[in-house]
């Protein structure tokens, strides 16, 4: 897909689609974006990337084809009041290629009274597509979850909850915070994360993303120096918690000594185990409640804190619940 140039309108960039309108009000804050339409014949829509560091852009948004008139818009809701944003655009055709980014425009979020996910049902169910699946709502999709909402048949919490068990939600993050915490046990960084999750989308696989994990100077530095068998206890111990059993222990030394996989791979295979899975989706859902609702890693104490309640046997639904009446979740959207 080709590149346009972009020309002044109230913020200028020069790069991709033609025209590139920023200005910024609220409700929660938002940046309302508006840009002249590209006019080939294959497009199938646009992404718009965004973030608080000049250059490095979190998730994008897949927005479609939001034409309006001669223009195309776009709002970008749940941000932070007062804060700067960096913005850019890329369209991709009907072959899913895509653009390199626009030239780059930044705006600061304020605020106005306006429809937010606490006063408007839909505006609520619009913010959960935007926040777990990084994407905007299917007309279907919206009025199917509004009415459950609207109906009594669901409360919020229980469509939020929906969200992170949909298959389309399970493909993305949690495997990769998953794969995170078995390669370095420990919290995940919320950028770190937000950058393979776009990788992934973009096209990167699982074990793509493994390898690059294994590549890294931290995983050297715990088991570069090890041989298979030392390797292969030590995964046990610090991914399974336990020591190896002999069945195990023999087929994946193995399988190493034979060449028939990587370590990076058997990263990979005990970070989707069931007994691994089981182990530690207390800490992945609360990693993902605290990165998708309040845009954010937990903190050490707070993790230690709502995992202690999971494990303590508090309902899931409870723990959303307390999440979207938090001070900090009505702060995204005043």
């Amino acid at each position: 897909m080709k590149h346009f140039p972009i020309r002044r309108l109230i913020i200028t960039f020069l790069g991709l689609l033609a025209t590139f309108a920023l200005s910024s009000f609220a409700f929660s804050a938002q940046i309302q974006l508006a840009w002249d339409p590209n006019t080939e014949w294959n497009l199938a829509g646009y992404k718009v990337y965004y973030g608080i560091t000049k250059g490095a852009y979190w998730i994008p948004i897949d927005v479609g084809n939001p034409i309006n008139g001669s223009s195309v818009t776009y709002t970008l809701t749940g941000l932070t009041k007062g804060q700067t944003y960096f913005i850019a655009v890329t369209a991709y055709d009907t072959s899913s290629d895509e653009s390199g980014y626009s030239n780059e425009v930044n705006g600061v979020a304020a605020t106005v009274a306006q429809k937010t996910p606490f006063n408007d049902t839909t505006e609520f169910v619009k913010q959960q597509y935007r926040d777990f699946l990084n994407r905007e709502s299917d007309a279907n999709g919206l009025r199917y979850w509004v009415n459950m909402i609207d109906s009594g048949t669901m409360t919020k919490a229980q469509v939020i909850d929906s969200f992170l068990k949909s298959l389309e939600y399970e493909r993305e993050a949690p495997s990769i915070v998953r794969l995170y915490f078995a390669y370095f046990f420990r919290i995940p960084d919320y950028g770190r994360i937000q950058y393979w999750i776009t990788e992934y989308i973009d096209g990167w696989s699982l074990e793509s993303i493994s390898n690059a994990f294994a590549a890294s100077s931290e995983f050297q530095q715990t088991y570069g120096n090890l041989n298979n068998e030392q390797f292969v206890t030590m995964v046990y111990q610090n991914v399974l918690f336990r020591s190896p059993d002999s069945e195990g222990y023999a087929y994946w030394v193995d399988q190493l000594k034979s060449g028939a996989v990587t370590r990076a791979h058997v990263m990979l295979e005990f970070s989707k185990s069931v007994e691994y899975t089981r182990l530690i989706s207390n800490e992945v859902f609360m990693t993902l409640l605290h990165m998708d609702m309040f845009r954010r890693s937990p903190d050490p104490g707070g993790l230690d804190y709502w995992v202690g309640c999971l494990d303590s046997g508090y309902p899931e639904l409870f723990i959303i619940d307390e999440f979207l009446n938090s001070l900090e979740y009505d702060r995204r959207f005043q």
